[in-house]
């Protein structure tokens, strides 16, 4: 996948120059010369932010925790001119990738970039796995969440059956079913999942 990298810096030519170097490397680049721009744009897919640090109006540090508070989980790369210890301890603290002091040679900027893509790939991949689950299960019909409920509280189709007032042979279609459209190998499996991406499906 090709990753996408947002740039945020209120020097339009950091921007541009940062956008040549990883545009020619096969980066999707977009570019914004604020903070709120990026908070607008509400950042997603697999990527990472390069966040200056001091820009008018929102400051990097605000911007971070702006990101936090929409539930962005894109790796943050800070640039600073200014750089100095207390704000790169609230910068990592505030779960940062790094915090680079420009001017920023160009290749180990890139180095660094794609250093911290390989290791949020992972969590990346397991976010859009969740999603895709969740959207399954949405999808399901009304009777199929039904009876997935009732299954992940441990009963079984006898039971189901029962209370629901239709065959134990239905149910197993149901589930059947319910397998089927959430692309899993059977109902343990999709409970499994599910704990796995912390669904609630009860």
């Amino acid at each position: 996948m090709s990753p996408t990298l947002y740039v945020v810096d209120d020097d339009e030519s950091v921007r541009d120059g940062l956008a040549t170097l990883f545009e020619v490397s096969g980066f999707t680049v977009e570019v914004f010369d604020s903070g709120r721009a990026l908070l607008a744009r509400k950042p997603e897919g697999f990527g990472c932010i390069l966040l200056d640090l001091r820009m008018p109006d929102m400051d990097g540090l605000q911007v971070q925790e702006a990101l936090a508070q929409q539930g962005n989980t894109l790796p943050v790369l800070f640039m600073s001119a200014y750089g100095d210890i207390p704000q790169t301890v609230l910068a990592i603290k505030g779960g940062a990738a790094d915090f680079l002091i420009k001017p920023v040679d160009g290749a180990a900027l890139m180095l660094r970039v794609e250093e911290v893509l390989e290791d949020y790939r992972g969590s990346y991949e397991h976010q859009r796995a969740g999603r895709e689950l969740r959207i399954a299960i949405d999808r399901l019909s009304a009777r199929e969440r039904q009876i997935l409920k009732l299954s992940a509280t441990g009963k079984n189709s006898q039971a189901i059956a029962g209370e629901l007032g239709i065959s134990p042979r239905t149910v197993e279609a149901h589930r059947s079913h319910i397998a089927a459209k959430t692309g899993t190998q059977s109902l343990a499996d999709l409970f499994r999942l599910a704990s796995m991406h912390s669904l609630i499906l009860h």
